[in-house]
């Protein structure tokens, strides 16, 4: 394919990965939802994404913004049918989780067109922990997102509880104890998740640079995203914080991350050229 083609077909893959994703999120928005139908309109989703993904690895690896935002989708859908067995109320995420995700697509989507990189490039050498380093930043990306949208339908749920109305968007999300939960142990699993990609990169710049660790924009909200977690964390723990305050201070850490990676691809990939 000549490199024209293959933005076309990577933009008619993204276009199709997100109208997978658009039946899902309009059963989580109408309800009531049907277990065996939602996860299989689950799967279709996960598998358009998977396509749009393959669409731009077998061109060459690119670290640019679009192929950033299609794995972070991929990763919140596999985690999430886990995440859904193991917590009650996660599934009552899913009228936040789902147009989120599709907004991420179309993104995703509208970013690739001259963005991808000339076939039959070099492909990137890849080493171990520099591999190991990407599957932990990703798994405790996605879980610090689903966190945050746990932390999102908790202040949803006390506007409701405060205005002693209970919307019809309240009456689909968690009940607050749930969501409170659903949120603290997701954090705690990224923040482990946090560290060990943090380990792995340090590793993986000794073994390449002979640098323990390399202070720029990325590294350095990462670390100020884990303290800000880490924080959190102890906060609950010894002092009981809870409710909307919690939830903001993991709406931070969320944005911290975003900034630090799909952020910092936003600026090399769209403003410096």
């Amino acid at each position: 394919m000549t490199p024209d083609a293959d933005s076309t077909a990577a933009l008619l893959l993204g276009a199709t990965a997100a109208m997978a994703l658009t039946p899902i999120a309009l059963m989580a928005w109408r309800g009531p939802i049907n277990a065996w139908l939602f996860w299989l309109l689950h799967g279709v989703a996960l598998s358009g994404a998977l396509a749009a993904i393959a669409q731009q690895v077998t061109m060459g690896w690119s670290e640019r913004l679009s192929l950033a935002l299609w794995l972070s989708l991929v990763v919140v859908l596999l985690l999430y049918p886990l995440v859904a067995m193991r917590w009650r109320g996660a599934t009552a995420l899913a009228p936040l989780l789902y147009p989120y995700l599709l907004l991420l697509a179309i993104g995703a989507t509208l970013l690739e067109p001259g963005h991808l990189p000339a076939a039959g490039g070099q492909a990137l050498q890849v080493s171990t922990w520099l591999a190991a380093h990407v599957v932990f930043a990703l798994i405790a990306y996605g879980l610090v997102t689903l966190s945050a949208l746990s932390g999102l339908a908790v202040v949803l749920q006390e506007l409701a509880l405060k205005r002693r109305r209970p919307g019809r968007l309240s009456s689909m999300l968690p009940a607050l104890a749930d969501g409170e939960r659903l949120q603290m142990s997701l954090l705690a699993w990224a923040e482990v998740g946090l560290a060990l990609a943090i380990a792995s990169g340090m590793a993986h710049q000794i073994l390449t640079d002979g640098v323990l660790l390399r202070l720029d924009h990325k590294t350095l909200l990462v670390l100020l995203g884990f303290l800000v977690i880490a924080l959190l964390l102890i906060l609950a723990r010894q002092a009981g914080l809870r409710g909307r305050r919690a939830a903001r201070i993991v709406l931070t850490a969320y944005l911290l991350l975003t900034l630090a990676y799909p952020g910092v691809k936003f600026v090399s990939d769209l403003l410096a050229g």
